[in-house]
């Protein structure tokens, strides 16, 4: 089952990146070592002028009787992610960048409306970027309450 769903994935990635100019590519894996468990994200995205939109998609394994996780065992959870918003750019070096990531997984959704204020150098091939966003989780099983954060990244 795991195979057919890398297989798609794989097919739509190059059906969709052979289309477009400008996609970007990033798989990371995290690991934490307190609980020693491994997760994998796989995101597409792409622009057209200021806009930008991209897909994300989550896995972790299955649970092992200690509580961790293996880094490539078999996926019990996936989740996803719809991000889409506007760059704007201040001049060279300056932009703002608001956007809306929507995610989903089994038994919530997420909104997170975010603002980026970014610096790219022009000296160097580097980007710092700051990012405040609003998390808001609605879980569909009543007995976990709805959460709401604020998160900030630089």
């Amino acid at each position: 089952m795991e195979k057919r769903i890398f297989i798609c994935i794989g097919v739509l990635l190059i059906a969709w990146t052979s289309n477009a100019e400008a996609a970007k590519i990033d798989f990371r894996h995290e690991y934490k070592h307190h609980s020693q468990q491994h997760r994998n994200r796989l995101k597409f995205s792409d622009s057209a002028g200021i806009f930008y939109y991209g897909f994300e998609a989550k896995f972790a394994a299955d649970k092992n009787p200690d509580g961790s996780r293996d880094a490539f065992g078999r996926f019990s959870r996936i989740d996803g992610a719809i991000d889409f918003g506007i760059k704007y750019s201040i001049d060279e070096n300056w932009y703002l960048q608001p956007g809306l990531p929507i995610g989903f997984g089994k038994r919530s959704h997420t909104l997170k409306p975010q603002l980026r204020v970014g610096y790219r150098a022009s000296s160097l091939p580097l980007t710092t970027t700051l990012r405040y966003r609003r998390q808001f989780k609605r879980f569909s099983d009543a007995s976990k309450d709805n959460e709401a954060k604020n998160k900030v990244t630089f």
